[in-house]
């Protein structure tokens, strides 16, 4: 046989909840030749999904929300035991005995994140192999099985019983299971359609996302949560049937058509094309299709009437167009999404996709496999910005700063980075880095004598990351540096995003005698009510609110609050963004314990910042053991 002609034939389901990583493993595949390719984002759909699409391969990610890869491949073997797809795990993980277990959970090859195309080819022709020929067993047997079923009546019963089965388990691969609506499956299949039975050159794909709806869920059950999403499934698909939407779906049970499909979570898809909503990708966009996205704006957010209840939920859109925007259906639907992203930080109720502010760009591509070569190679450097106690007149601390100094892009800001080590799994090793050098700095501070505490930024990924803590202490024993001599920062927002996990990796910490701060304090959703039930010792008011407080009387007017209530929980304060002596001595005058900013010293390399406390005017304690 010619093998790579019949291994390009083969079917691979890949399952990760990172878009990024989809795009980045089709262009792969595809440019290799394979196109019998499904994606999944959202983990627990993958079982429906391989059972309907029988894959020859999966390509998949263990480390997910919902669902965790593990659990995927629990449910798939109990399902498929016998002749299960191959399993090519994607993973950062390099320890040995995660490795076994994974091999023991049915794991058949591993592929590092970030991958090199060349090895991720490889490895993914490897098990291909090996499943065409089993499959080519599998059809031998398969005519045996053909044959005696012919010859034995009495099979006949379980053969329309399996029949029944499968019609189900395909109705349910193509139905979310909440509403009864068609799902994502259904509407790749009819985007698939468009272009390749039906002939259609241009179309657009249009997502709604519910806002607030998760508000919902925590206050009425997710039981009445999913009463209210079927109303709004309804409502949605009235208008959508109304109007010019195509109908993705005629069900000849119910005597219903269906013009959108329920996505991921509480998202919604619908297809519009035909005379006046033709959409180039450097045209304005045809005041007809204009008016259509905002009069469903409009509808939808008209209140919902529930249980006595008046609940106000409205929507944002992303719309992205083929084949402008995307030429297979995962692209349209990954685009899609990356525009409604857009809307939902922007002052607009929706947006299309634009290549020029897709977030998730070439140079993010590139990025994202460089990053790993930076930590590897110790190319990242870290940067200190001294923290001054306003009364004494002292260097009672620094930050550390993680620097990225590339060779050809110059400076990357780390809040373009970090995502990126986020997304990829990378941010274990990067945090690890950090912490490394920032631990080993403190301790070249306490050789010299010099009481310098070291605060160092964690991400909301660190705080679910299992073995931080002990990372931690054997840093702090390695290099000799006392717990209390490091500062751990915390965003707002990484507490929100898991409070039960982050008050139990938290309260961990506290016990170590680690120091414990908020970091940009008044930007996210916290309180300080909820700050007294953590483990902190001080916060940080976001520069955002110190810059210009003397010009402006409302920052300064938060800045005094939260200053004074601050210290009566119990808390230090540290401003940050000082750039005049005018802000630091009202600070001074407020009572604020540490300032930070670019009036005093400017965040510096550690020769820099040795020679900056030579010659300033700030003292430096020496350190008591």
């Amino acid at each position: 046989m010619n093998n790579r002609q019949e291994l390009i034939k083969l079917k691979i389901l890949i399952v990760d909840d990172q878009p990024i990583n989809h795009e980045l493993l089709n262009g792969m595949l595809r440019d290799a030749g394979y196109s019998r390719i499904n994606d999944i984002i959202d983990s627990r759909q993958a079982v429906a999904a391989y059972e309907s699409f029988s894959p020859d391969l999966v390509i998949l990610d263990l480390n997910m929300p919902h669902m965790d890869g593990f659990e995927v491949m629990s449910q798939i073997i109990e399902m498929d035991e016998e002749s299960h797809a191959p399993i090519l795990v994607l993973t950062s993980e390099t320890d040995q005995d995660f490795r076994v277990r994974a091999l023991k959970a049915g794991a058949s090859d591993f592929l590092n994140k970030p991958f090199d195309f060349v090895e991720g080819l490889t490895r993914v022709e490897s098990l291909l192999s090996i499943r065409w020929m089993y499959n080519q067993l599998l059809a031998q047997n398969k005519n045996l099985d053909q044959l005696v079923n012919e010859r034995t009546a009495e099979l006949r019963l379980e053969s329309q019983s399996r029949i029944e089965a499968e019609r189900k388990n395909i109705f349910m691969a193509m139905h979310d299971v909440r509403t009864g609506f068609p799902n994502r499956v259904m509407l790749e299949n009819y985007m698939q359609d468009l272009t390749d039975k039906n002939g259609v050159d241009n179309y657009s794909l249009v997502v709604v996302s519910l806002d607030r709806f998760h508000e919902i869920n925590h206050t009425l059950g997710y039981q009445n949560g999913s009463k209210l999403l079927l109303d709004v499934s309804s409502r949605l698909n009235d208008i959508a049937s109304a109007e010019d939407f195509a109908v993705i779906e005629k069900n000849e049970e119910s005597r219903r058509e269906y013009s959108i499909v329920v996505l991921e979570g509480v998202n919604f898809g619908m297809i519009l094309f035909g005379e006046g909503y033709e959409i180039s990708g450097d045209e304005a966009i045809p005041p007809k299709f204009d008016k259509l996205i905002s009069k469903i704006q409009s509808v939808m957010q008209e209140p919902f009437d529930f249980q006595g209840m008046s609940l106000d939920i409205g929507a944002h859109t992303g719309i992205a167009t083929y084949p402008f925007h995307g030429q297979t259906p995962s692209e349209l639907l990954q685009h899609a999404h990356i525009a409604l992203e857009l809307a939902q930080v922007s002052t607009s109720q929706f947006a299309f996709y634009s290549p020029s502010v897709d977030p998730y760009s070439a140079r993010r591509l590139s990025l994202m496999g460089e990053l790993r070569t930076a930590i590897d190679n110790d190319l990242l450097k870290m940067a200190y910005q001294p923290q001054i106690n306003v009364s004494q007149r002292k260097v009672m601390g620094v930050e550390a700063l993680l620097r990225w100094q590339h060779e050809e892009l110059g400076f990357i800001p780390p809040d373009e980075f970090i995502p990126l080590a986020e997304q990829t799994g990378v941010i274990k090793p990067l945090t690890r880095w950090v912490l490394n050098t920032s631990i080993k700095q403190c301790s070249d501070f306490l050789k010299s004598n010099k009481s310098i505490k070291v605060g160092i930024n964690l991400s909301a990924r660190n705080l679910q990351e299992e073995g931080l803590v002990e990372y931690l202490q054997t840093l702090i024993e390695e290099y000799s540096v006392p717990a209390e001599m490091l500062v751990l920062e915390i965003t707002e927002s990484a507490m929100m995003a898991d409070r039960e996990k982050a008050l139990e990796i938290l309260s961990s910490l506290d016990k170590k005698g680690f120091r414990l701060s908020i970091d940009d304090f008044g930007t996210g959703y916290s309180s300080l009510a909820y700050l007294r039930q953590l483990p902190v010792k001080e916060i940080k008011i976001d520069r955002s609110f110190v810059m210009d407080m003397i010009n402006q009387k409302d920052d300064l007017m938060i800045v005094r609050t939260t200053i004074d209530m601050s210290h009566n929980l119990g808390l230090e304060v540290v401003a940050e963004g000082v750039e005049d002596v005018e802000s630091l001595d009202q600070l001074k005058d407020f009572g604020c314990d540490l300032a930070q900013g670019y009036y005093m010293c400017r965040p510096v390399p550690p020769a820099d910042l040795e020679n900056w406390l030579k010659e300033s005017e700030w003292e430096v304690d020496p350190y008591k053991e």
